[in-house]
């Protein structure tokens, strides 16, 4: 049976809903995709005292690249607890090839502290809200470019690309030309990293460019992080 009448339980609902619009500001929020707000470190923070939520951390580990001592993966398991004694657990992960950071092992473990811990707020709370610092995360996806069609000659300002042909150039133009218009795609750079290109729209950007960009690369699967230098998304480098 439920923990209460559909009445009060829709009531509970609204009340929710009603906090989240008064506790939170803009401050607190992230739309970068026009799709909706996702809530960031402090606004589930405010959800977390606002409802008396207790957290602890569970698991911490470092894993480092054998090979590459500069490759580093932190992983974060978060509890929380509300008063009743309900709990929740979250996981999050944060990898140094998602962008460049200024302090390696310390950023990569705020930011995996971060994603747990928000992401076990939200579920406890049955929030359908999104995490913001989920944007930055790595997706698998990223690595599986679609095929790409046919090249053909363009006169894209796209430079940066390193131990890739021609023809493999061409290729990824004019499939980003398909994906983001031809305008968008003369600002843009490429550049090869570890057998990945990256498609780096620089900042300063235009707002539209921006939404345009993040629209485009999620809607194709590829992950998107936001540097210092723009937005940046890794593709697979196609055979020409």
């Amino acid at each position: 049976m439920p923990v209460a009448s559909a009445e009060d339980l829709v009531k509970a609902m609204r009340t929710f809903e009603e906090i989240k619009a008064k506790l939170l500001t803009d401050r607190d929020l992230y739309d970068p995709d026009g799709k909706g707000d996702r809530i960031k470190k402090s606004g589930w923070r405010k959800l977390a005292l606002a409802f008396g939520i207790s957290d602890e951390i569970v698991y911490e580990n470092l894993e480092r690249d054998p090979k590459n001592a500069e490759e580093l993966v932190w992983h974060v398991r978060a509890r929380v607890r509300a008063r009743g004694g309900r709990t929740a657990e979250g996981v999050g992960s944060a990898s140094s090839r998602e962008r460049k950071f200024a302090h390696l092992e310390h950023d990569l473990h705020a930011l995996a502290h971060t994603r747990a811990k928000s992401r076990a707020i939200a579920d406890l709370l049955g929030s359908s809200d999104l995490v913001a610092e989920e944007l930055e995360e790595p997706v698998e996806a990223a690595s599986k470019a679609p095929t790409p069609t046919p090249p053909r000659s363009t006169t894209g300002t796209t430079t940066g690309i390193t131990r890739v042909d021609a023809g493999q150039r061409a290729i990824v133009i004019r499939f980003l030309e398909d994906v983001l218009g031809d305008d968008l795609v003369e600002l843009l750079v490429l550049e090869e990293s570890d057998g990945d290109l990256k498609v780096i729209l620089p900042a300063p950007m235009a707002e539209a460019n921006r939404t345009r960009f993040l629209k485009a690369m999620m809607a194709i699967g590829q992950g998107v992080s936001e540097t210092s230098r723009g937005l940046v998304a890794r593709m697979k480098a196609p055979r020409a």
